[in-house]
């Protein structure tokens, strides 16, 4: 709780400070998995840093133009920082991936398998986000589970024409992770980087490709303690 108040008097500092920030501190996508890894193991980003490495912005730099726009960039962190809220806003991406459709021995029809083809091949699923020269790493950590999925018999003559004769379809992976925990005790080591890790589960996750010069979600799966909140907060 005094983590929470403290962050919130950050805001009102950073906005009692100069009033144009209200031009630009809207934070950006991939900056709130670095909010949500801060937020849990409840410390503050070293903001000089972030900014620093975000602008190129040296101590001690006469430019006064760089100064301008690390400051800018600076109050943006602080107030994307203080008002977000890891139990609210959980993290949106998306990630390229091959689909193909497998023969299910068990069942005798078919599973919808995904690889993906943007990811490095590290032992665990990870998605970077940088925080300076560092990484935050997302693991969602039930994902394994969904990379093979079944097909319903009605769909699986659609799914078989929307091949084409190819081996598997290109297509976009859309998830919604919540932040569940932050390991602040030590980084893993990746080709030279530290590489913070921050372990969330699946909210949502859908499959879509493009179907005649248009996006089409051709499958998707809402956590049923998600659609749960989702349906409570509507009503």
């Amino acid at each position: 709780m005094f983590f929470r108040v403290f962050a919130a008097i950050l805001i009102v500092m950073c906005c009692m400070a100069n009033h144009s920030y209200a031009l630009d501190l809207e934070g950006k996508k991939e900056e709130k998995p670095v909010y949500a890894f801060f937020r849990l193991i409840e410390r503050f980003p070293d903001f000089n840093y972030w900014a620093s490495n975000l602008t190129g912005y040296k101590s001690g730099d006469p430019d006064k133009e760089k100064w301008k726009e690390f400051d800018k960039v600076r109050r943006r962190l602080k107030w994307g920082f203080g008002t977000y809220n890891e139990k609210e806003e959980f993290i949106s991406l998306e990630t390229p991936v091959n689909l193909s459709f497998e023969p299910d021995t068990m069942t005798g029809g078919y599973r919808i398998v995904h690889t993906l083809t943007d990811i490095p091949p590290f032992d665990i699923t990870l998605f970077t986000y940088p925080y300076g020269e560092q990484v935050v790493a997302v693991y969602p950590k039930d994902l394994e589970k969904y990379k093979s999925l079944p097909i319903a018999p009605e769909k699986q003559i659609e799914f078989q024409k929307m091949l084409k004769g190819s081996a598997h379809l290109k297509g976009t992976l859309q998830l919604t992770i919540r932040p569940l925990k932050a390991d602040a005790g030590a980084p893993i080591n990746i080709a030279d980087i530290n590489h913070w890790i921050l372990t969330g589960d699946v909210a949502y996750f859908a499959y879509e490709i493009e179907n005649e010069g248009q996006p089409e979600t051709i499958m998707d799966y809402t956590a049923p303690w998600y659609d749960a909140r989702t349906r409570s907060s509507a009503e």
